[in-house]
């Protein structure tokens, strides 16, 4: 598996520059996606995480994951944000094993009985050890 860069999925997305969108391929096609938006002041939001049904369970999410950890660090973010649904309870036990801790809703997603929010502080970057 190859976890590449890939365009934005939609026309609105496509014209905000403070997007990065990530794919996982296997067997020469896509077989899970997400991406990174970056609000501001520190915080950015997963968006869109995705892995083919047949795919599951097999360590796609954690690399899509990591890579957009990955990038949030290397673009000063400290704080990561995303939201997901009621009817995902995978994707909340996901998270939660992750490291993700329940918040309230935030932005457009206030007020929506159906959206349920996350939020991790990442880790500060490690030095490499000299002289060992």
């Amino acid at each position: 598996m190859a976890v590449t860069t890939t365009s934005p999925v939609s026309r609105r997305e496509r014209t905000t520059s403070r997007c990065s969108w990530w794919r996982v391929t296997g067997t020469g096609r896509a077989v899970g996606c997400g991406g990174l938006r970056i609000l501001g002041a520190g915080t950015a939001e997963i968006k869109r995480m995705y892995v083919e049904p047949a795919w599951r369970g097999m360590g796609v999410a954690v690399r899509i994951l990591r890579a957009l950890e990955q990038v949030a660090r290397r673009s000063g973010v400290v704080d990561l944000v995303l939201e997901t649904g009621t009817r995902q309870p995978e994707a909340m036990r996901f998270y939660e094993r992750e490291g993700y801790r329940r918040i309230d809703n935030f932005g457009p997603y206030r007020g929506e009985p159906e959206s349920v929010c996350y939020a991790r502080r990442l880790p500060a970057p490690t030095a490499a050890v000299i002289g060992r």
